[in-house]
């Protein structure tokens, strides 16, 4: 069976100004050892936000299951399948951002940065040919704000 995960991520720069995560990586990885799941999946996103060391990014590695890259209203689209041994389960949902729309110069450029938002457990709709879900999330202002 085939699984499409579509979704929009944005960021808010202060309460009512939201700004889509145009041309972000969005990056989906499988449950490790020790996660609760079902807690992760029901948290809100505001508790389970991260922002990963290079280590913790790394050791996160094997357990990916694919990457994208937003458009530049924020949108993404996966196919998962077999290929990526995906059967519908609950996965995390990191964003790897090389830089931030809007940033102002500085003489050196900010390190990349990598930052779990949540997991997800997927409600898929099945149709005749696959299975789709759609998440939208807009990150506060104090973690996009920080991201940046």
């Amino acid at each position: 069976m085939k699984f499409r995960f579509k979704g929009r991520l944005c960021g808010f720069i202060c309460t009512e100004c939201p700004e889509p995560l145009a041309r972000v990586n969005v990056r989906l990885y499988r449950s490790r050892a020790g996660q609760d799941v079902t807690a992760l999946a029901v948290a809100k996103p505001k508790d389970t936000f991260a922002i990963l060391s290079d280590e913790e990014a790394k050791a996160k590695q094997s357990s990916l299951i694919a990457e994208t890259q937003t458009d530049d209203d924020g949108n993404f689209e996966f196919e998962l399948s077999d290929k990526q041994k995906y059967q519908g389960e609950a996965f995390e949902v990191d964003v790897y951002c090389g830089t931030v729309p809007h940033r102002k110069p500085t003489p050196r450029p900010p390190k990349p940065l990598q930052f779990s938002v949540t997991v997800i457990q997927p409600q898929w709709k099945r149709t005749e040919t696959e299975q789709i879900a759609f998440w939208e999330y807009c990150l506060p202002a104090r973690h996009w704000c920080a991201a940046g």
